[in-house]
């Protein structure tokens, strides 16, 4: 019913990466925005759930770190930043 383009952009950001993510509704019927909007109280806003997604990957990219022995004093997760 529905089609979203989700982008996942990765920067340098001094000595860490920005992970910045991106979605695009492509095609979704206005009835069925409404459905969900009526329905899913946390569809109306993903910014807690996309925090989150960010925390696990930071999680991953650290453990990953640790388990090479690369990076062990950048090895805890830095905040996720607002924008």
């Amino acid at each position: 019913m529905d089609a979203t383009q989700w982008r996942v952009l990765l920067e340098p950001d001094g000595g860490g990466t920005r992970i910045t993510q991106f979605f695009r509704i492509l095609r979704l019927p206005i009835w069925y925005d409404r459905l969900i909007w009526a329905t899913t109280p946390t569809h109306r806003d993903r910014g807690p759930a996309l925090r989150a997604d960010l925390e696990r990957l930071g999680v991953a990219a650290a453990r990953g770190l640790r388990q090479r022995g690369l990076g062990a004093d950048r090895a805890t997760p830095l905040p996720v930043a607002e924008r």
